[in-house]
């Protein structure tokens, strides 16, 4: 009919630093569209054991390799849990866009880049010991990838979306209004 949204079938992309909440906007986002999430590194947990232990025993190298493979798998739909027409809401690793292989896949897609500071994330990475890349000062060190990778982030994302204040239901819905999603009104976030 005239005036409808036309279906976009395009996954959404979380991409942002570690600890940005890409996990629970997904799943926020996932429960207000009806969709799937899949968490990347929830994969390779699930595929491969603990991302540390990984590291330690294979290198960063070796994961950064399998986990492109994951990104391209669950853009594919390889990786759709139940429902293949459902949409599909894929959070990224924070490194993750280190690889070219992945920035190209994922330009396919709605890339939502989640923004975050120091100070947002690190009540969350100062508890947290399951992170290799933030071995040492965990503060220190996700500032120097910040720094690194916030360019990658930045030139790939088609919307972003500030992270500091509100909750994870909040940027879901903000997500969806801005992507100009079916079934999401500005008035209450449902059609």
């Amino acid at each position: 009919m005239p005036g409808e949204k036309a279906e976009d079938s395009r996954p959404i992309v979380l991409i942002g630093p570690m600890a940005a909440g890409k996990s629970a906007v997904g799943q926020a986002l996932a429960a207000l569209l009806h969709g799937e999430y899949l968490d990347s590194d929830e994969v390779f947990v699930r595929e491969n054991g603990a991302i540390a232990d990984y590291f330690a025993k294979h290198g960063e190298d070796s994961f950064r390799e399998l986990e492109a493979e994951i990104v391209a798998r669950a853009i594919s739909g390889q990786l759709t849990v139940s429902h293949p027409e459902a949409p599909r809401i894929i959070s990224l690793g924070g490194g993750s866009l280190g690889s070219a292989t992945s920035r190209e896949v994922i330009s396919r897609c709605h890339v939502v880049y989640l923004e975050a500071d120091l100070a947002t994330v690190l009540p969350r990475i100062a508890r947290d010991t399951g992170r290799p890349m933030l071995a040492g000062d965990a503060a220190e060190r996700w500032l120097a990838l910040f720094d690194q990778r916030r360019p990658l982030y930045e030139s790939v994302a088609q919307l972003t979306v500030d992270v500091r204040h509100g909750s994870p239901e909040d940027f879901a819905l903000e997500i969806a209004r801005a992507l100009d999603l079916p079934g999401i009104t500005a008035k209450d976030g449902r059609a």
